[in-house]
Order: structure tokens, then sequence, then C-alpha cells
């Protein structure tokens, strides 16, 4: 969740300027969130799964149009101008409502691990993954 948030921030901070950041640096911190995502797949159940996978699609549109934006002022000797179009604003609404049903479902699943396992092995092992 959180290196999700640190992508989307990136994305905004590299369209808008209001941080310094390169495009060299929002793609690493892209590739952080792949990791991370990377670890619900091989450790969650599928319903996390999924809505982790949601969550990394819809952040991988915000890094590309952010990516564009950015390849597109730079060719253009542009300085970021603090645009944050409507479209980028929509996919960052949805990406906040699907970070939150995954961030639901997270805590549900904690709150209520499966009979199958104990609950401290369920906890420490998205523990260690996060």
């Amino acid at each position: 969740m959180l290196a999700a948030e640190d992508s989307v921030t990136a994305c905004r901070d590299l369209v808008t300027g209001y941080q310094p950041i390169t495009g060299n640096e929002e793609e690493a911190i892209f590739r952080s969130m792949g990791r991370a995502s990377n670890v619900v797949k091989a450790e969650g159940p599928q319903f996390l799964i999924e809505k982790a996978a949601a969550v990394y699609d819809i952040a991988a549109v915000i890094s590309e149009c952010a990516a564009l934006h950015h390849l597109e002022a730079t060719e253009t000797g542009r300085t970021p101008d603090g645009a944050w179009s409507h479209d980028l604003n929509a996919c960052e609404g949805r990406f906040r409502r699907l970070l939150h049903d995954f961030r639901e479902a997270l805590r549900t699943y904690l709150d209520n691990p499966p009979a199958d396992r104990p609950e401290d092995e369920v906890r420490q092992e998205l523990r260690a993954a996060a």
C-alpha cells in the first residue's frame, strides 16, 4: 500500500513539479511498487492478489500518463506547469478507491485468518512480506 502511494505521489511530483523528481526516480519508485505487488502475488490469498493487481494496474496507467506528460514537457522545453489533467484526477480517484478496497480486504483477512492456519503465523507472514 505504501509503495503504491509513493508511486502515485512520484507521478504527481513529476508532472506538477511540486517536488523535484526525475523520470528515472519515478520509474525506480514504480518498480518498487511492482516488487511489493509480486510479494502479494506470491504469498497472498486469491482475493488479495486480485485487489492488489487492480491497484497495480491503475497505478501503471497513472505512471505511463505521467511519464508521457513529462517527456512531452522535456522535449518542448517546458517546465512542469502544475498540470494534472482531468483524466489523471479521475485515475487518481479510482486508485484511491481501489487502494481503500485492498486495505479493507487485508484488514478483514488479518482480523479473521483462515481456520487452517494459526492467526500469529498469518500475521507474521504478511508483516514479513511488507
